[in-house]
């Protein structure tokens, strides 16, 4: 079968962003395979890639199915979240959220309240997030600390959390 072979065939297609052809490499890749998950799951992307939201959209769901991921609610999130579909985007960092630690699904997650005016409840995973420096570029934790407490009308925690936002740039 050699699948591992497929695999790495397609990188170099995606290198060359040839997206197509890459996702024949995928598609020949047997469901029963060691390496169809994560093959499937760069076809997904290669979708992205090209924009073609509906079919990344239909193949991630149909492989939520099959599979408990983070990565493919947070893909989910992503793409929900890049057609304004904001609410529906949450649904998905919530799970993805329950399944990971991961920093960046979070604060796409406190991303996605803040665009549904839901600024009290993205507050904390934001204010979480101060205190891990290096994942995320902290000047927009800030900001979006300081945008949440200004939409609550903590003026004064806001104009903080401004100038440190601004102190960083």
């Amino acid at each position: 079968n050699y699948s591992t072979a497929k695999i790495l065939m397609a990188d170099i297609l995606e290198t060359r962003e040839m997206y197509a052809e890459a996702n024949k490499m995928y598609d020949s890749i047997l469901k029963d395979d060691i390496t169809y998950y994560p093959a499937q799951l760069k076809k997904s992307r290669n979708y992205i890639k090209q924009k073609n939201y509906t079919s990344a959209e239909k193949l991630l769901k149909s492989l939520a199915k099959q599979y408990d991921d983070s990565q493919i609610y947070m893909d989910l999130g992503d793409i929900l979240r890049a057609n304004k579909r904001y609410s529906e985007a949450v649904k998905y960092y919530d799970m993805a959220i329950s399944n990971s630690d991961d920093k960046i699904i979070l604060f796409s997650y406190a991303l996605d309240l803040i665009y549904l005016h839901e600024f009290s409840e993205a507050l904390p995973y934001l204010l979480s997030l101060k205190e891990t420096p290096g994942i995320l570029p902290l000047d927009r934790i800030n900001f979006n600390i300081g945008r949440c407490y200004h939409e609550e009308v903590c003026l004064y925690k806001s104009i903080e959390y401004y100038k440190k936002t601004i102190k960083l740039n």
